[in-house]
């Protein structure tokens, strides 16, 4: 019997855990038994296969489940509160999701132990300088790289703006009208994120309660002023789809514009990568958009053509809502070298600092491993070199950013770096970006606190059980869906132009 339920001990226990929340509420009633005596082990306890489980058989699979949390818990039986339905259902998952305190203890030590580098840094900026030209050596790289320097067919729209400030006015009337206002301001001002530069000072500090709720203030009054700059500006939409015979007429945006007497303005050139510099881009979160602003009057914009010219929908801004129609196309092309000589320059002056960065970092870092060998220290290798040394906050695998620290190097570059290396060990010259690269050195690893230590380890325990049950659930999904075969419904675009 026990082979023949084993085989299914899978899908019993599934159904087990879908009983136990009501079957245990009976069971652990006073007098320790069901309502209605022998007969409450007549019910329906799910099927296998298309065959019906009985239940001795289920009975069987709790008591091996509750053997189970026995030989786990060192020789205890489930108590009442262990034997609820969230808690068999931890223990009838894999043991994968058990984790002791002992288990815990090691991963939270590994995932928290602080270290402390060093950095030897190489800017390309640092070696700009010491770029020379030479005669010719500008043209053989435009000549090299004239692709680079191709013009890709750019897209002009007009559009009709509405912007907040027009709708100032009605906002004002209209939160004149909260009672709750001030308060709200203040429940913002308590959740806002203190990363958020909308809250900071010009130098980087956060700003003082009052002059912070002055801030959240104003973002309040120009997202209310959205809300009505939109309805117009779908109104404008709407009359638009109105018109006769064809609604899809680039023309006609600027038709109904001048009815309605608003200003019709045109974009400068632009492609997928480039333009739209004349939007403002948001800085910060205030607008709430999913992508910023630009993204998403690009890809609006990139979306038209001569068939659907015209985006009816509204495209909101930070401090302002569009209506666009294509105005029309930009041939590619390539510009001749006296045409864009400036920025041909400049690209050659940064291609060689970066590769005179890079051949200074490397053989930097052969310098820092012999050094290092030598019994040297790794400032006095780096002061030998003429190398600032820049000293890192100390971090551990749970890091996610370095506070006052250059934000162009990942924390999870240092991670990386570090994790292999010994204390007074280096790594070798690494870049990170075409900015520069680093040589990082291991200068200590403090030992964590163990009061500190065992204090986190319930909350790190419980953290720790959750990611793995959840792991479990997961491989455990997968697993069906690949015995299933299950596919998943086919997403279908759907079109955002005119109506056809």
């Amino acid at each position: 019997m026990f082979g023949t339920i084993r085989k299914h001990q899978t899908g019993l226990w599934i159904i087990i855990i879908a009983l136990m929340s009501v079957s245990l509420l009976y069971f652990f009633l006073p007098g320790g038994r069901a309502p209605g005596g022998d007969d409450s082990r007549t019910g329906n306890y799910g099927s296998i296969a298309g065959r019906p489980v009985k239940p001795k058989e289920w009975f069987e699979t709790l008591r091996e489940v509750q053997l189970t949390h026995f030989l786990r818990s060192g020789g205890n039986w489930p108590t009442s509160e262990e034997a609820s339905g969230r808690a068999l259902e931890s223990e009838t998952c894999v043991s994968a999701r058990f984790v002791g305190a002992p288990e815990a203890e090691v991963i939270y030590r590994k995932e928290h132990q602080e270290t402390e580098v060093q950095l030897a840094l190489f800017w390309a900026s640092n070696f700009l300088n010491k770029v020379i030209l030479t005669n010719g050596a500008i043209g053989s790289f435009y000549s090299n790289r004239v692709f680079m320097y191709r013009v890709p067919e750019r897209t002009v729209v007009r559009y009709v703006e509405f912007p907040a400030t027009n709708y100032f006015p009605e906002a004002d009337k209209q939160l004149a009208a909260e009672t709750n206002l001030t308060e709200f301001i203040h429940q913002q001002w308590l959740r806002w994120d203190t990363n958020d530069t909308l809250i900071k000072d010009a130098k980087g500090l956060p700003l003082a309660e009052a002059d912070a709720k002055k801030k959240i203030g104003e973002v309040v009054r120009t997202n209310q002023a959205l809300l009505s700059a939109r309805r117009e500006a779908a109104q404008f939409g709407s009359d638009l789809m109105e018109m006769k015979p064809d609604p899809n007429k680039a023309e006609n945006l600027e038709k109904l514009a001048a009815e309605k007497k608003f200003a019709v303005k045109a974009t400068k050139p632009f492609d997928a990568i480039s333009g739209l510099d004349e939007f403002e881009a948001p800085t910060n979160s205030a607008s709430r958009l999913e992508e910023t602003f630009q993204a998403a009057f690009r890809k609006a914009a990139l979306a038209l053509s001569n068939a659907s010219p015209i985006r009816f929908t509204p495209i909101p801004g930070p401090q302002a809502v569009y209506v666009i129609a294509l105005k029309g196309k930009v041939e590619p092309k390539t510009p001749p070298l006296e045409e864009i000589s400036e920025k041909v320059t400049n690209d050659y002056k940064n291609f060689m600092a970066q590769d005179l960065a890079r051949k200074a970092g490397m053989a930097f870092g052969t310098n820092v491993t012999n050094g290092l060998a030598l019994k040297k220290s790794f400032e006095e290798i780096c002061k030998a070199e003429n190398v600032e040394v820049v000293n890192v906050p100390p971090f551990s695998e749970v890091t996610q950013s370095l506070t006052n620290f250059d934000a162009r190097i990942n924390v999870r570059l240092l991670q990386n770096l570090s994790r292999e290396l010994e204390i007074g060990k280096a790594s070798q010259f690494v870049p990170f970006s075409q900015e520069g690269g680093l040589v990082l050195y291991v200068n200590a690893r403090p030992k964590l606190d163990d009061a500190k230590v065992q204090a986190a380890l319930p909350e790190s325990m419980g953290q720790l059980r959750f990611y793995r049950q959840n792991e479990a659930y997961q491989q455990w999904i997968r697993k069906q869906v690949e015995l299933t075969k299950l596919s998943p419904p086919q997403r279908s675009e759907t079109p955002t132009g005119a109506p056809k």
